[in-house]
């Protein structure tokens, strides 16, 4: 190359060569963002799940047998329901309600989100607006029967509660 006033220095290749060094930067350059892009999709799909699981872990450890005082008396409902008396037992320290239940009746649960879900004790099954819920000390209970950790003096009782009276 000529240097001097009228012509400028090039320093870099002109030319067909040029032309193919560039194209191949730019194959390379793309190989190695779409490896970049596999990669962090790859992380993702890994990631996800595994935040999905100790999210779950930690929820349950934090619901698993947490000791709940008994709650207040809820508010009568209106319209009222009707109510069966199922089973009634006394609470024991360190057992949960559904622990008791399970050791003193015939009972089918379901899993939910929430814990065991009890739709059935001794052939009495909870459908078509009918449910089994549980009270402690004549209160219904406001957490799962998976969860409620009884004393001993408290009286557990399992109710079928009925649609609303019209």
């Amino acid at each position: 190359m000529m240097t001097g006033s009228h012509f400028p220095v090039c320093h870099f290749p002109v030319g067909r060569m040029a032309d193919r060094k560039m194209a191949d930067r730019k194959i390379a350059d793309r190989k190695m963002a779409d490896r970049k892009m596999a990669d962090r999709k790859m992380a993702m799909k890994t990631a996800l799940p595994i935040a999905a699981l100790a999210l779950s872990l930690t929820l349950c450890a934090c619901a698993q047998r947490a000791s709940v005082n008994a709650p207040k008396a809820a508010p009568a409902a209106t319209p009222a329901r009707e109510e069966r008396l199922v089973i009634a037992y006394a609470g024991e320290d360190g057992k949960t309600a559904l622990e008791l239940l399970k050791s003193r009746a015939r009972v089918r649960t379901s899993s939910s989100q929430l814990g065991e879900l009890v739709e059935e004790i001794n052939d009495v099954r909870s459908d078509k607006g009918s449910y089994l819920i549980y009270y402690i000390n004549g209160s219904m209970a406001k957490t799962g029967a998976g969860n409620y950790l009884t004393r001993t003096g408290d009286r557990i009782e399992w109710k079928l509660i009925g649609p609303k009276k019209n």
